[in-house]
């Protein structure tokens, strides 16, 4: 159901006092405490010259009436100014409250330009009183001088047409069900009916920061996200629906396809809004993950928490984890939780033991039902061939009859993936023929997109005047370079920085976070932060400033360490040749690892260890 005027603007609309308890004008939140009107507003507010030159120091009343709950009058402070110019431009302000109001959230802005003959709207405060506003609709024109759009309002009879109390107000186009702009002026005289807007663009170009990238580059779109996230919208309903029936989902596909993003942007925001709850289960490297998973949804659901430790400390999992299972789904939503195991495979390659001993507790956790229907799902991302290390010991049937395979990204699907986010932006664009290049230069290799992502994220932050431009794009070096240059640049300029890692420390590190597989290729695998030489946490958090590497917390709150994506390891030419330089050791490296785990026998086979080369 397309958004309207009445279920947004009232959350954000706000409303200006002057010194002698008269309304001035509106404004609107365009960001959390922001607000956005026009200056003239201000002024009058406060009793300044609109076209001051210096904003005002002095703060402004302001209320938000049409909340369901009214706010109290609140202070807002000018932190940008834009004075009426002699030409009758400019006239912008944003302020920021000095507190928040609970029930408010900003507007959404259109991102398109073209609106000739679009359906709008705009609220008023004509009276000047504590009124509660008055709705003028109409048709929007063309763009005119000083930048602005022209509106040609029908007020219904009895309506007073758009003029003083209607400055400041968002201006909502129905067409596009968002707001384009911001009221500012209106003919004058017996039966005008013309009024102006300032499109969003110009109002969210008095401060960058309320235009932050819609890009993540190497990381992965994550649940807030979903607003951004384009492409996958057909997968992300095929899988959810996968999980009404089956109790276990696996999302398979190569290496840079976008899984994690895909369940993360699309699935999982699709399950809550359906009525699930959902766990976001991340294990950390080198300790038991069923007591990890055991930890976190005590956590989530304080009336298992007692069945939770009775999993941590038993070998016979089973019973208690369908008691488990009964117990969360009391708490859980209408129509049942879901434990999301992304990135599994990492977990299943480092170590196929570990991985398979957590499946024994999900898979029985499953069988639960509550008598209202709820059931316990669980929706795994791993790399196809992960699965031959899970079905034995009986799971195959389990595992294998719902895989979701994700293929990579058609051209058609890429250049949504580039154009839709920049079309969602005011003010922002693409010079001629760059999105189209930016697609073809993706081809159609399975690990294309997490470099497409890479290279936008680049681009938006090299933006001139609001234009991502074809010079910028062969300065990053383009899809295929742009990943590998900057690593370069960002790895010389740590290792140069006074106090950071030199360069054998660095390899060090990144030798840490990748494990061999079969054939001569890596895998991206992280480890406890905790467990990490001194020297190389403290190099580890010089590297991830340049977001070459990530630093988080597994679900029961204990840091960890990774490469940012695998991506790294493939396009990235001088960890690529440190990883084939050391490939000896680290093979050697991780038999070791693997031997040393608790439960994979005593078998201690003197080997030699081999020389690791010298940095180089």
């Amino acid at each position: 159901m397309a958004a309207t005027p009445d279920d947004e603007l009232p959350n954000a609309v706000a409303r200006f006092w002057g010194a002698d308890g008269r309304v001035t004008g509106s404004g609107f939140l365009i960001a959390e405490r922001t607000l956005c009107t026009c200056a003239h507003v201000v002024a009058s507010a406060l009793g300044t010259a609109e076209t001051d030159t210096s904003a005002p120091a002095a703060p402004v009343t302001v209320d938000f009436p049409l909340l369901t709950r009214p706010s109290a009058r609140l202070r807002a402070t000018v932190t940008r100014w834009s004075p009426v110019r002699a030409d009758g431009g400019g006239d912008m302000a944003l302020l920021s409250l000095e507190e928040a109001a609970l029930g408010t959230a900003p507007v959404r802005f259109a991102g398109g330009t073209a609106v000739w003959d679009h359906a709008f709207r705009v609220l008023g405060f004509p009276l000047h009183t504590d009124d509660h506003g008055v709705w003028v609709d109409g048709r929007l024109r063309a763009p005119v001088g000083k930048g602005w759009t022209s509106m040609e309002a029908r007020p219904a009879s009895g309506t007073p047409p758009i003029g003083r109390g209607f400055s400041g107000g968002p201006v909502w186009d129905t067409d596009q069900g968002a707001v384009v702009g911001m009221t500012v002026a209106a003919e004058t005289g017996t039966g005008a009916t013309t009024a102006y807007l300032i499109p969003a663009a110009l109002l969210l170009g008095l401060d960058p920061s309320l235009r932050p990238s819609p890009f993540r580059g190497l990381e992965a779109f994550r649940e807030e996200d979903a607003a951004v996230f384009f492409a996958r919208r057909a997968d992300s309903e095929r899988i959810a629906e996968a999980l009404r029936t089956h109790p276990f989902v696996p999302v398979a596909g190569a290496s840079g396809v976008g899984k994690s993003s895909l369940v993360r942007a699309g699935v999982v925001p699709l399950l809550r809004s359906t009525g699930h709850t959902v766990t976001d289960f991340t294990g950390q490297p080198d300790t038991d993950p069923v007591r990890t998973l055991a930890e976190a949804l005590g956590e989530q659901f304080p009336a298992a928490r007692d069945l939770a430790g009775e999993l941590r400390g038993t070998t016979d999992r089973t019973e208690t984890a369908v008691l488990l299972a009964a117990r969360i789904l009391k708490e859980a939503g209408p129509r049942g939780h879901v434990v999301l195991l992304d990135q599994f495979e990492e977990t299943v390659g480092a170590r196929p033991a570990d991985a398979r001993a957590l499946l024994d507790v999900l898979l029985p956790m499953t069988r639960a039902a509550h008598p209202t229907g709820r059931r316990l799902r669980v929706l795994a991302t791993l790399r196809s061939a992960s699965l031959e290390e899970l079905v034995a010991g009986g799971r195959a049937e389990e595992l294998s009859g719902t895989v979701q395979m994700i293929a990579p990204m058609t051209p058609a699907q890429l250049d949504e993936v580039v154009r839709r986010p920049v079309d969602a932006i005011p003010g922002v664009q693409f010079q001629p023929g760059l999105a189209e290049l930016i697609v073809g230069d993706a081809g159609d290799e399975p690990g294309a997109l997490p470099l497409v992502e890479f290279a936008l994220a680049e681009l938006w932050e090299r933006q001139e005047h609001g234009r991502l431009t074809h010079a910028a794009y062969r300065e990053i070096g383009g899809v295929e370079g742009a990943l590998s240059r900057y690593a370069d640049q960002q790895l010389t300029q740590v290792c140069k920085a006074p106090g950071g890692p030199d360069e054998h420390v660095a390899r060090r590190l990144f030798e840490q976070l990748a494990r061999p597989v079969k054939g001569k290729e890596y895998a991206r695998v992280a480890r406890a932060f905790d467990q990490l030489p001194p020297e190389l946490r403290t190099a580890a958090q010089a590297l991830a400033a340049t977001r070459l590497l990530v630093i988080t917390r597994d679900s029961s709150g204990r840091e960890t360490v990774a490469l940012a994506h695998e991506a790294l390891v493939r396009q990235w030419s001088v960890l690529r040749r440190w990883l084939d330089d050391s490939r000896e050791f680290l093979v050697w490296r991780e038999k070791l690892r693997t031997r040393s785990r608790p439960g994979t026998g005593s078998r201690r086979r003197r080997e030699a260890t081999p020389r690791l080369p010298e940095a180089t």
